[in-house]
């Protein structure tokens, strides 16, 4: 969401900043280690990975 809603995003890591710049910049080609874990963590929406849709099935 951020992504879509910032001209510029910083990434504090332990209270400092280790990464800022333009948004699609960090998110493209982000340079630090936890920069890039922390988009790794975002979970992915199901119709964006192309994953079956649908009611759950019962559980017993």
């Amino acid at each position: 969401m951020v992504r879509h809603l910032c001209d510029r995003v910083a990434i504090m890591y332990r209270g400092r900043i280790v990464e800022s710049g333009p948004a699609r910049e960090v998110y493209d080609h982000p340079r630090h280690d936890y920069t890039r874990r922390l988009l790794a963590a975002v979970p992915v929406l199901p119709e964006a990975t192309g994953a079956p849709q649908g009611p759950l099935p019962p559980q017993p």
